[in-house]
């Protein structure tokens, strides 16, 4: 979607970010982890999504989370909150679907108990499709928490609630952390940075839809977002010069990469505390990611590869990497 000239801290940023999403990310699709919520208590997983053919296009075979049981174990990290708290914090999710299930998710489970049956049920899968320690990990370790080390909490919920968690003591466990550490590091300042530049939850969803190509409100309704708020986003959008009937203007395009390089501007201590050694960070990130998805552990594409900009393509190639598959070349 951007353009093709990128700084190296931002081409950095984004292949780590996109690298490291289907090997942390593939928690919420981990049929173990899926087991553990309803052995607390959850509903099942309803299992793929079928019936409309842009989703199970973008969705793949991938069987999706109980609703509540991903709210209440991702926005369990922030301990046992109001279901505003985690809204807050998600950022894109409509406020009306997250609190009702936060406060039914604590009805059923204490926010702990969620908690540690998501870090099993990731680890598990991650063990089942790579094996306990595939090739690298140890070295993968070294250089995430490198990563991890320097970030503030200040300003950053999720990263901070993830960081009052123990770290696992096993090589899978402890790498999954720290991805997931980066992983809600970056989306605290994706969040941070759409807020900035006059972007609620809905706008941004529908922005990142348009500028990736996606069917008008397929994506964007995905996050609990109803016809007349979706209408709405629109509406402000077009007001604001990005969208044209439905579709992004250049000041669109513009817009959504500003947000993608202010994010990269808030997290380039992680990459300025791995240096060069990010592109064996990425290349090792990328052969796991690549075994995931062909489990079924992740789906096949995701919004951070439908607008990503053709610079980082570039910095891939550049660096003897291959360009990702699911993004714009």
């Amino acid at each position: 979607m951007g353009g093709r000239v990128l700084s190296e801290a931002s081409a950095r940023s984004r292949a780590l970010a996109v690298a490291l999403e289907p090997v942390v990310g593939s928690v919420y699709f981990a049929p173990e982890a899926h087991d553990a919520y309803a052995a607390l208590g959850f509903g099942p997983s309803p299992g793929p999504v079928a019936g409309n053919e842009w989703a199970e296009s973008h969705w793949g075979t991938v069987r999706l989370p109980d609703g509540v049981a991903y709210f209440a174990s991702r926005g369990g990290v922030l301990g046992q909150v109001r279901g505003e708290v985690v809204a807050a914090a998600f950022g894109v999710f409509n406020p009306a679907v997250v609190v009702p299930a936060i406060e039914a998710a604590w009805s059923i489970a204490a926010a702990d108990d969620v908690v540690a049956a998501r870090t099993r049920g990731a680890v598990a899968q991650l063990v089942r499709i790579l094996g306990p320690e595939p090739e690298g990990i140890g070295r993968v370790v070294e250089l995430l928490e490198r990563a991890v080390a320097p970030l503030p909490v200040l300003g950053r919920p999720m990263f901070a609630g993830l960081s009052a968690l123990p770290v696992p003591t096993d090589l899978m466990g402890r790498m999954w952390r720290l991805g997931d550490l980066l992983r809600e590091f970056r989306g605290d300042a994706h969040v941070a940075a759409a807020a900035a530049a006059g972007f609620d939850g809905c706008d941004l969803q529908v922005l990142t839809e348009r500028c990736a190509g996606m069917p008008p409100r397929s994506y964007a309704a995905g996050r609990g977002w109803d016809p007349e708020q979706l209408a709405g986003a629109e509406a402000r959008l077009t007001a604001r010069g990005l969208l044209v009937d439905g579709a992004p203007t250049s000041a669109g395009l513009v817009a959504r990469e500003a947000l993608e390089a202010e994010t990269d501007r808030l997290c380039v201590a992680m990459v300025d505390a791995i240096g060069d050694d990010v592109v064996e960070l990425v290349r090792h990130l990328q052969s796991w990611g690549t075994a995931i998805r062909a489990a079924d552990g992740y789906y096949p594409s995701s919004p951070q590869e439908a607008v990503l900009a053709a610079g980082v393509q570039d910095w891939m190639r550049e660096h003897d990497l291959a360009p990702f598959a699911g993004a714009p070349s």
